[in-house]
């Protein structure tokens, strides 16, 4: 893996931050908007969805991201080692990405194996035309190791 050097980045996790759930919403309006799409959303739920996911405590760790005091995006680790990383369109570079990635995965570990359930290693579901992220992905040495289809109702 290439050297380089880690920008600005601070982690934070989303119930320290009185301004978090405004800040998720505003990102996930902004991931709907994106050319690469969004693989967990159809359309945009309503504000009070939002406030009752993010109540939920759905991820072991949620983070907010911050750079230069600056609120960029978020990230998480699910229950099943998956991370999600997504920064509002304006910060959404391989440099960023490749950053955030470095530092989270100095903070966190994978959960350990639930054989059935989940694996003992991180994962990243892309969206198919997210080649930026595959890419810094595989400068971590992630491995494509599956590829998923949705039968979706007309």
């Amino acid at each position: 893996m290439e050297e380089r050097k880690i920008l600005d980045i601070q982690l934070v996790d989303v119930y320290s931050e009185c301004s978090a759930p405004e800040i998720l919403w505003g990102l996930l309006k902004d991931r709907l908007n994106t050319s690469c799409g969004n693989i967990s959303h159809k359309d945009m739920p309503e504000y009070h969805e939002h406030i009752e996911f993010y109540a939920g405590i759905p991820y072991k760790y949620w983070d907010l991201i911050r750079s230069n005091n600056k609120f960029i995006g978020a990230i998480y680790l699910s229950y099943n080692n998956e991370i999600g990383l997504h920064l509002f369109t304006e910060f959404n570079n391989k440099e960023i990405k490749y950053s955030v990635l470095q530092y989270f995965l100095s903070k966190y570990k994978p959960l350990y194996e639930v054989k059935g359930v989940r694996r003992d290693c991180f994962l990243v579901n892309l969206g198919p035309e997210d080649s930026e992220t595959k890419e810094v992905l595989e400068r971590f040495n992630f491995r494509h190791i599956q590829n998923t289809y949705a039968l979706i109702s007309s």
